[in-house]
């Protein structure tokens, strides 16, 4: 249930609330109006709403002093009272629960739809870092998972263990990224690929930069942007809105899946590992190669 059909309920609680002490109120009104008609039919005279008292006389001598009964005055009784505390009472039980529920669905993911309105290549461009200082739940950013180089299940074979994990990490950035978009692969899936291109050997790794990452992504149902990041201002922006970007630096591809206004994260098959880094370092080794990849 959505936040803003909660929302009208809560109102739609109160509303009820203070209708039913209104219409309650009115009612018990027009019942004492019509038991004070009833009361007063006997009395025709039309100076009898003046009389003040009543005199007794027996053979012209005043025998007796009498105050008429006065008027009954409107008021309401105390189970009237008592019926509409009940009524307040569990009125507010209820609004604290649907509260509670509100509070419990979006902690428990009622927001899933916000990965859906980054769908677009339209909205990546931005130069406001701190619009979100990490990447945004639920998004490719922080689904994604790093694959080790060095592991023996990314490979078919042994000679693929031993000989093509030394140049592996195109395949393996490639990987991580569809991978969190929901394919399955393993790096000889995607080094294959490269090898029949003719754009990846062993010895150069990947040749023909960002052209030959989109030829192989177009095989695997992916497309690259056009237009990828080309400042850390808007790496930042990008990756913390949900798509990670591969990067490149002399000898080694890697994957941007965020940052902030200090920090760079990083996911990186390379045996060091290293998952966040500063802006200058991170600078000082970017070599401008920059592949932005997206389902077709």
């Amino acid at each position: 249930m959505s936040s803003a059909v909660i929302t009208a309920l809560l109102l739609g609680v109160m509303l009820f609330i203070i209708a039913s002490f209104v219409v309650g109120a009115l009612q018990a009104r027009r019942r004492h109006r019509q038991s004070l008609a009833t009361s007063t039919q006997a009395s025709t005279h039309p100076l009898d709403a003046h009389v003040t008292m009543i005199l007794h006389m027996q053979e012209g001598s005043v025998v007796g002093l009498e105050k008429p009964e006065p008027l009954p005055t409107f008021t309401l009784s105390s189970s009237w009272y008592a019926r509409r505390r009940t009524l307040v009472s569990v009125g507010f039980l209820l609004m604290i629960f649907l509260t509670l529920f509100v509070q419990s669905g979006l902690a428990d993911g009622t927001l899933q739809s916000l990965s859906k309105s980054f769908s677009t290549l339209s909205n990546y461009q931005s130069s406001d870092i701190k619009a979100s200082a990490h990447p945004l739940p639920l998004t490719a950013s922080m689904r994604i998972v790093r694959v080790d180089s060095a592991a023996g299940n990314q490979y078919y074979t042994d000679y693929q263990w031993h000989v093509w994990s030394y140049a592996s990490c195109s395949g393996i950035a490639m990987e991580e990224v569809m991978n969190a978009y929901g394919r399955h692969l393993i790096a000889t899936d995607v080094l294959q690929v490269e090898l029949n291109m003719g754009v990846w050997n062993t010895y150069e790794g990947l040749i023909g930069g960002e052209p030959a990452m989109a030829r192989v992504a177009n095989y695997f149902g992916f497309k690259a942007a056009p237009h990828p990041p080309r400042t850390l201002s808007d790496l930042i922006t990008i990756t913390n809105k949900g798509f990670p970007v591969i990067l490149g630096m002399p000898g080694h591809i890697l994957v941007v899946r965020g940052g902030d206004s200090n920090y760079v994260y990083l996911v990186d098959s390379a045996p060091a590992n290293r998952t966040i880094i500063t802006h200058a370092e991170f600078l000082a080794i970017w070599n401008n190669f920059s592949v932005l990849l997206t389902p077709q």
